[in-house]
């Protein structure tokens, strides 16, 4: 059987970045520091939400990996040893959500010898945590896309964490470009809002990247089968988003008019973005076996050709089954070490 070009898997990265502590939220309708809980925690204040997705080649093999890290708990950072999760996946382009001022992009890329290319922004609208893309195949473009850059609005400021991607040329010459964000956490109106935002700005940033080979992905902080909202469409801004926040005059006029539809799902299949259905080697679909939730997701461009997916977990190894991997198998526990979410591959021709 022939091997695809270009293989990817969005997956669970095992580099222990340090989360930032969650503080209460701020009285008052001044500038409001954001506040992220995971919207799949429970009432613990000490769950992380680092992330980061990772593209690499598979040694001695003409196949290639995608890979992304999703939330953490800070428990975890006392580990004594890395997994080797990394070199398991070895990837080619490694997007992060949740690099902080303790551990920024260029000491991550310092640790990952090879990756040349970094993008991130100098600072994050709301909270400590940053996307970032480091990638070591050839880079056509990168982009940090911002409310305003995406909104034509100068003054918007609705973006949990600004979306990053590149777009990076596979070894037969074709373009593929990565998307990468980390939707708003939480359960109050606010945080449902936002996150329907987050996903209509994620869409945007797919569609704007300069080719139609695209994948976005994520911790997207829902499920694809969660029940209907009580409220199916946003016609207003809910009262208690930060103070700071600002809608952007593109969507805000979406909410005079028909209003936005209250589903973070619709906004990737309006712009052509498919759900990705990955599975465990045991069939199980859950990325945090902590709730039992799938909550991280990839949305497929029709110009990505998907030639397998899963979802990593490394207690599975003695399973049959599963997409090839490069080197020596982790640890079995090496995935509930890394994170309460697992890894999640997909092999893909641009």
């Amino acid at each position: 059987m022939s091997r695809p070009d270009v293989v990817c898997a969005l997956a669970l990265a095992v580099l222990l970045l340090p989360g930032c502590e969650r503080n209460p939220p701020t009285a008052g309708t001044g500038t409001v520091k954001d506040t992220e809980v995971d919207a799949d925690a429970d009432a613990d204040a000490d769950a992380d939400a680092d992330t980061d997705t990772d593209v690499r080649p598979r040694r001695h093999r003409a196949r290639r990996h995608l890979e992304h890290r999703v939330a953490r708990r800070r428990e975890l950072r006392r580990v004594p040893r890395r997994p080797r999760h990394p070199r398991h996946i070895d990837a080619d382009v490694v997007a992060l959500n949740g690099s902080t001022a303790s551990r920024p992009p260029p000491g991550v890329a310092r640790r990952r010898p090879g990756y040349d290319h970094v993008v991130s922004p100098n600072d994050n609208p709301f909270g400590a945590l940053h996307n970032a893309v480091l990638a070591r195949l050839p880079v056509r473009t990168s982009q940090v896309w911002t409310s305003a850059l995406l909104s034509g609005d100068g003054a918007a400021n609705d973006v949990t964490r600004w979306p990053v991607s590149v777009e990076v040329t596979a070894p037969s010459g074709a373009a593929l470009a990565v998307v990468s964000e980390h939707w708003k956490s939480g359960f109050t109106t606010a945080d449902e809002f936002r996150r329907v935002v987050d996903a209509q700005r994620v869409a945007e940033a797919a569609r704007a990247v300069g080719t139609t080979a695209v994948l976005a992905m994520g911790d997207v902080n829902a499920e694809v089968t969660d029940p209907p909202p009580s409220t199916p469409t946003w016609s207003y801004v809910p009262s208690d988003v930060p103070g700071d926040y600002r809608l952007g005059a593109d969507l805000a006029a979406d909410l005079g008019a028909a209003g936005i539809p209250n589903d973070v799902f619709v906004p990737m299949t309006d712009a052509g973005l498919d759900v990705v259905t990955a599975k465990q080697v045991d069939g199980r679909l859950l990325t945090r076996p902590e709730s039992g939730r799938r909550l991280d997701y990839v949305f497929a461009d029709p110009g990505v050709r998907i030639v397998g997916a899963e979802v990593y977990d490394s207690a599975d190894e003695s399973l049959d089954g599963g997409l090839v991997k490069a080197g020596d198998p982790p640890d079995r526990e090496a995935s509930f070490v890394a994170s309460d979410h697992l890894a999640v591959f997909v092999d893909v021709v641009p």
